[in-house]
C-alpha cells in the first residue's frame, strides 16, 4: 500500500538570512515507491490535475481530434474515451488523490487490463516544474487482466519509471496552435531504476485547458543508453472541435 500523507505537508527548506522560506510539494517515498524530486526548490508548483484534465468549461461540449478524445470525470475517476465516441466504450482511466494522479486500467467494457489496487503513480499531484521535475520509481506494479468480463489473475509487472518535463513551449499544427506544454514520459517494462533499463517508452504531453493533446511510443528493446527509437510513433490530437461522448463503464467499477 502506498502511504501518502495529507495534503498541504510540505518539506521546508531553510533560506539563507534575509529570504522568505522556500516551501516545496512532497509526497514520501517507500518500499515500493521512489519519489525523485529533481528541479530547482525555487521553482513554479503546479498541480498536474490541471494540465491533464480538459477543463469543465470545455469537456461537456467539445472533444479533441484527431482522434478523436473526450474527457469526462466522475468522482476521482479521469476517463479518456477514444475513436468512437458513440459506442463509448474504449478508454484509458486514471485515478486520483491529494498525492498522486494514478494509471488504473486501458481497454474497452469488457475486455481491459487494470491495475487492481487503483495506485500505480503516473504523477505526483503537486510538483514543481523542470526537465524532468521529479522522478517517480515503481517496484510493486501488479495487473490484471479482465476478458468478457471475468477477471483474470494478479500478476506482478516490471517496474514502471515516470518523469514529468516542462513547461515548453510548441507549436501544433492543429488549432490549438502555440502553446506551453507538460510531458510525462512513462517507461514500462524495466528492470532497474533508471529510464536506460526499461523497454517500451509511451509520452503523453498536455495542454491547458484542452488536457491531453499528444501521444508517442517508441521501443528499446536491447536496453540501450539512449537507444529507444527515433522518431517514434506518435499521434497527436490537437484540434478541440464540438463534440460529446456516451460512456459505457467497464464491467466491474469498483
Amino acid at each position: 500500500m502506498i502511504k501518502s500523507i495529507i495534503l498541504g505537508m510540505m518539506l521546508m527548506y531553510k533560506p539563507v538570512t534575509g529570504q522568505p522560506e522556500i516551501v516545496r510539494p512532497q509526497v514520501i517515498s517507500t518500499e515500493c515507491i521512489k519519489v525523485n524530486y529533481t528541479s530547482d526548490i525555487n521553482a513554479e508548483v503546479i498541480d498536474m490535475l490541471d494540465w491533464v484534465v480538459m477543463d469543465a468549461t470545455l469537456r461537456n461540449n467539445y472533444v479533441m481530434s484527431p482522434g478523436p478524445i473526450a474527457t469526462l470525470v466522475f468522482g476521482n475517476y479521469i476517463v479518456n474515451t477514444k475513436f468512437d465516441l458513440v459506442k463509448g466504450d474504449n478508454w484509458d482511466v486514471w485515478t486520483f488523490d491529494d498525492d498522486y494522479i494514478y494509471f488504473f486500467l486501458t481497454g474497452d467494457s469488457q475486455n481491459y487490463t487494470r491495475n487492481p489496487d487503483k495506485q500505480v503513480p503516473y504523477t505526483p499531484r503537486f510538483i514543481q516544474v523542470g526537465n524532468p521535475g521529479v522522478q517517480v520509481v515503481n517496484h510493486c506494479n501488479k495487473w490484471q487482466t479482465i476478458t468478457n468480463c471475468v477477471p483474470g489473475s494478479i500478476n506482478p509487472g516490471a517496474n514502471i519509471i515516470t518523469e514529468v518535463w516542462g513547461p515548453f513551449n510548441y507549436t501544433f499544427a492543429g488549432n490549438i496552435g502555440n502553446q506551453n506544454v507538460m510531458s510525462i514520459k512513462y517507461y514500462w517494462n524495466c528492470s532497474g531504476d533508471t529510464p536506460s533499463t526499461c523497454t517500451e517508452l509511451e509520452e503523453n504531453w498536455y495542454v491547458r485547458p484542452y488536457g491531453w493533446v499528444q501521444w508517442a511510443h517508441s521501443s528499446n528493446p536491447n536496453r540501450e543508453e539512449g537507444g529507444f527509437s527515433f522518431p517514434p510513433h506518435y499521434e497527436p490530437f490537437d484540434s478541440i472541435i464540438p463534440g460529446v461522448t456516451n460512456f459505457v463503464t467497464w464491467c466491474e467499477s469498483n
